[in-house]
């Protein structure tokens, strides 16, 4: 959710809330029955997708997934249309391990958002180069 802050600054605590509810439910909607969705903090949900046969069938989900959080809320009169991010990792192509393939999906995640967020982004090594050294730089 790229504007949960944001929401819930302007419109309150309770319209954050009711929007990240709405879109989780709208998100089990659309993801399919061999689809794994957990919260993850920080506005974040973790995706875990089956496909069998390429990564444009994860493609055409993650786009499903915009589709439908970027359909409006109304709340009290309030329309909220909100927007998301998705950062992909595929395995084993980019990981065989659970942790790395996490931390892959959330540095294609990181990429998305800096891009103006509303969009998808397929994880490539050289994101993790990036965040790498953001964090030495910042140190």
């Amino acid at each position: 959710m790229d504007q949960l802050k944001h929401i819930n600054d302007t419109l309150g605590w309770s319209t954050g809330n009711a929007v990240f509810v709405g879109a989780a439910r709208r998100l089990l909607e659309c993801l399919g029955s061999e689809s794994f969705l957990a919260y993850f903090g920080s506005g974040k949900f973790l995706c875990l997708v089956h496909y069998s046969h390429s990564p444009d069938e994860v493609a055409v989900v993650a786009q499903r997934v915009l589709s439908a959080t970027s359909t409006p809320f109304v709340f009290e009169s309030e329309e909220v249309i909100p927007t998301a991010s998705i950062g992909i990792a595929l395995f084993p192509a980019n990981s065989r391990d659970d942790n790395e393939l996490i931390q892959k999906a959330d540095a294609a995640l990181c990429d998305a958002k800096k891009s103006g967020g509303d969009g998808v982004r397929f994880y490539a090594g050289s994101m993790t180069w990036k965040a790498a050294e953001h964090i030495r730089v910042t140190k």
